[in-house]
């Protein structure tokens, strides 16, 4: 009996039982790492394009909150109510520094220079103590001068005996018209003044400074000062620099015969918060 030669026919025909089953196993295995691999990309890509949703809505709620006149689908009385939650929750703003307030009067209308409780030469009762600096220049008219001394001695005859007082006129030089000394309102004092007053008559030119400068030496409550012109800006520079200078700071008062006077106003705002008057000559005065 012939035996037949080489494997049996089924060992030729394929791979062992044992090959196929691991060739199977691994293909298996890729397509489940496959499935995973994109059910991965998937979650990913879902999760960034959920965040960036998430971001645009964040970002529109808060145009609305802002009221930047953004337009939505609600209706009105829901914008209504978002306005006005917006108006309490929003920072208010910070606010702008209020200015400073003006302690300087500034009369509109001149007043005008009379006698009697009107007359703004005159000073309070609880003024101690006041400097008068009259202008004497040549721009004032001898009319002119006369009533500006009429007011001048009705304010020396309102004060009380326990005030002191001094009066002082200035053109181009200074003029001391009481004894150079803040004096005693007593009456023989008043009357003398007013004799000396009667002897002065306007002349020259407009040089306050150095009667303003013996005024404040004087160290009085109060400077008043009566004038028909502008000062120069340098002068007024020097008179502020030279009170501020001294011990006591005088209070400085200024009237001007005249409406537009910005350095008087400048030289009483500066000096102790003082009073800026415009006067007019009232005619028969």
């Amino acid at each position: 009996m012939n035996r037949q030669s080489g494997p049996p026919p089924l060992y030729r025909e394929g791979p062992p039982l044992v090959e196929r089953t691991s060739r199977e196993r691994e293909a298996h295995w890729y397509w489940i790492g496959l499935a995973i691999s994109a059910l991965a990309l998937l979650i990913i890509f879902t999760a960034i394009l959920v965040g960036k949703s998430r971001g645009l809505l964040g970002n529109g709620r808060g145009r609305e909150g802002e009221g930047a006149g953004v337009h939505s689908g609600n209706t009105p009385s829901d914008r209504g109510d978002r306005l006005r939650s917006t108006s309490r929750t929003k920072p208010s703003k910070p606010s702008k520094p209020s200015k400073p307030l003006r302690l300087i009067e500034f009369d509109t209308n001149p007043v005008p220079l009379c006698e009697g409780v009107g007359n703004p030469l005159r000073v309070s009762e609880e003024t101690g103590s006041v400097v008068y600096v009259i202008d004497k220049s040549g721009s004032m008219s001898l009319s002119r001068f006369q009533s500006v001394l009429k007011a001048l001695k009705d304010s020396i005859d309102a004060l009380d005996s326990q005030q002191m007082f001094a009066v002082l006129m200035f053109d181009t030089s200074a003029y001391e018209v009481t004894q150079p000394s803040l004096v005693s309102a007593s009456d023989s004092v008043k009357q003398r003044t007013k004799r000396s007053l009667d002897r002065v008559t306007p002349g020259g030119g407009t040089s306050p400074l150095g009667a303003v400068k013996i005024a404040l030496d004087l160290s009085p409550d109060c400077v008043v000062i009566l004038t028909d012109g502008e000062f120069d800006s340098r002068e007024t520079e020097q008179i502020t620099s030279y009170n501020r200078s001294r011990p006591k700071l005088t209070r400085i008062h200024t009237i001007g015969l005249s409406e537009d006077m910005q350095t008087l106003e400048t030289l009483a705002r500066d000096n102790g918060h003082g009073v800026f008057t415009t006067a007019k000559i009232v005619t028969g005065n």
